[in-house]
């Protein structure tokens, strides 16, 4: 997907719930301004072009493309890696703008939900949800050369923190997704990558 490709998806998305250009054009320049700040080297816009290709590839699979579509655009799109609150303020920022949009109230609600959900990828069962949050892990069951690369980004992106005081909080993270009986919440995904998942986890904490 190119930047331009991005853009008129989004104003194709946009444009069925506010007829405004110029309110539409401000949405996608905020979000690509945020997406495209330097400490970004992991979460940045393309992860973003990442998941809404596996929106795109697992289509069929969802019942409110609109609402994951924008959970998407949104779940990230205040980030810094040295503040707690990314998520609410993620969250508030879809909620503004989606209601300014005059996108549905309900739909608004499950993108904010779905956002706050990603925070400690706890799904309540929801289709949707399920797969957004194992959109959003797919990345665990990539090529190991691949996972190297998320993870050396990843690091990157964290870089403030102490490397000791890092390694502690990723391998504390790492070691509950193993716990878990599944990592996956969709049938689709326990089958294609719960396998690969675990075996880059264990890698990962072998490394530290």
């Amino acid at each position: 997907m190119t930047d331009v490709y991005l853009k008129i998806i989004f104003f194709k998305k946009l444009s069925k719930y506010i007829p405004d250009n110029v309110f539409i054009a401000s949405a996608y320049e905020q979000l690509f301004k945020n997406y495209s700040d330097r400490q970004r080297v992991f979460h940045d816009i393309k992860h973003v072009t990442y998941l809404l290709k596996m929106l795109e590839f697992y289509a069929p699979e969802i019942d409110n493309y609109d609402v994951l579509y924008f959970t998407i655009w949104y779940h990230k799109s205040v980030f810094y890696s040295w503040k707690n609150d990314n998520t609410e303020r993620s969250a508030h920022l879809a909620n503004e703008i989606l209601t300014a949009a005059h996108f549905p109230e309900k739909d608004t609600d499950k993108v904010v939900q779905y956002i706050t959900a990603a925070k400690d990828g706890i799904s309540d069962g929801s289709n949707d949800l399920n797969y957004f949050l194992d959109f959003d892990l797919s990345v665990y069951a990539l090529d190991p050369a691949v996972y190297k690369v998320y993870v050396q980004q990843l690091r990157a992106e964290w870089s403030f923190y102490h490397y000791f005081s890092l390694r502690a909080r990723r391998k504390l993270f790492l070691s509950s997704l193993l716990e878990k009986e599944f990592i996956y919440n969709t049938a689709l995904f326990r089958k294609n990558s719960e396998n690969a998942a675990r075996e880059n986890i264990r890698f990962e904490l072998e490394s530290y």
